[in-house]
């Protein structure tokens, strides 16, 4: 079988690429097209993944809209002479090219803040796959799945922490340290987002760096006082920074998610994910704290951060978790391999996603 996926974001490509040499192994061949976008190529080419760039980031929401057409049709001339069996990604470009292909698209998508991306969809995919508590019904052609994306790279079963990260962060493997993320919140979903203040970045790191070391990860520039607290590590590494840190504050969602998974505290300032499927679960596993105030969020972070034994007590409750989720690397191997077989069994028995379990 012929496979053809699209990662428009850094985060894509971690999610697809265990499923991708899964799918290579057994036998399958497989084309990947990549946006240009953020550390999307790094991460790519950090795994030795080979790929082809049929599109940009546009800092212009409007450009955008006028060249997707023509992004679109670079995609499909891209795929025309590999002749693709299916078409697997997350959002329009994927599903657009695949109707120039005439053959079928599936998409993962764990986003419940698009309603208007998922109307715009629907008519021309075939498959819409979501984590199983995704709050919105997307009729006939979405199936729910037991998992979250994030586990398709950091579940044990693929994802092995190596310490020599402490190497490259220039300290010891005994010393504690904390990682916050700042975002640039420049993605479709982010619209009317508000991030940490100026002053509520350093009020953060200047309350945390009493009790542990700092890390800066940002999306944007930082001013100079803060900008020695930097993470400089190659982009594909960052995971075991979040494996080995006591906690992650964040803004926005993937990374705060990859740290719950992980077993790591995560307290994360966003005014809307505490209204997303995912969060409200993770939250119900006492994973993560979300807060729609930045002042809330800074003080839980300093509470839990002189807790004792905080990592222990979140490795407890992330065992529980991965308990009761599936292997979803597992499951879209066997999904795609066995489309439109397995999209018929699922719509009849939902429950048959737990032999993956």
């Amino acid at each position: 079988m012929k496979i053809a996926f699209f990662v428009n974001t850094p985060a894509q490509v971690h999610f697809y690429r265990n499923i991708i040499k899964k799918l290579k192994e057994r036998g399958h061949e497989i084309k990947i097209l990549a946006r240009d976008y953020r550390e999307t190529i790094s991460i790519l080419e950090g795994f030795n993944m080979n790929y082809s760039i049929f599109t940009i980031a546009y800092q212009s929401k409007y450009v955008k809209s006028l060249v997707f057409p023509f992004d679109t049709l670079l995609a499909y001339k891209l795929l025309k002479n590999f002749k693709p069996d299916i078409v697997v990604g997350h959002a329009f470009y994927s599903v657009y090219s695949s109707k120039l292909l005439r053959k079928p698209s599936i998409i993962f998508n764990d986003n419940d803040f698009a309603p208007i991306q998922f109307i715009m969809l629907s008519p021309f995919t075939n498959v819409i796959l979501t984590p199983k508590n995704f709050k919105r019904n997307l009729g006939e052609k979405h199936i729910r799945i037991d998992s979250y994306k994030e586990l398709a790279y950091l579940h044990p079963r693929y994802f092995k922490p190596n310490k020599d990260v402490f190497d490259l962060l220039n300290i010891s493997p005994n010393e504690k340290f904390v990682l916050i993320r700042f975002n640039a919140l420049d993605a479709a979903h982010d619209v009317g987002l508000k991030t940490f203040s100026l002053n509520e970045k350093r009020k953060l790191v200047n309350k945390l760096k009493d009790y542990v070391k700092v890390f800066i990860s940002s999306e944007g520039s930082l001013p100079n006082d803060l900008k020695k607290y930097s993470l400089e590590i190659p982009k594909h590494r960052i995971h075991d920074v979040l494996y080995y840190a006591q906690m992650v504050i964040t803004e926005t969602g993937t990374i705060t998610t990859e740290a719950a998974v992980l077993g790591t505290p995560a307290v994360v300032y966003n005014s809307k994910l505490s209204k997303c499927g995912n969060f409200i679960e993770l939250s119900n596993y006492g994973l993560l704290h979300p807060y729609e105030d930045p002042n809330k969020a800074i003080e839980k972070a300093v509470e839990l951060i002189q807790q004792p034994y905080l990592k222990e007590e979140w490795e407890k409750r992330r065992k529980r978790l991965l308990k009761d989720k599936i292997d979803i690397t597992e499951f879209m191997v066997w999904f795609i391999e066995n489309y439109p077989r397995s999209f018929k069994k699922l719509k009849k028995n939902p429950e048959i996603q737990y032999i993956f379990r």
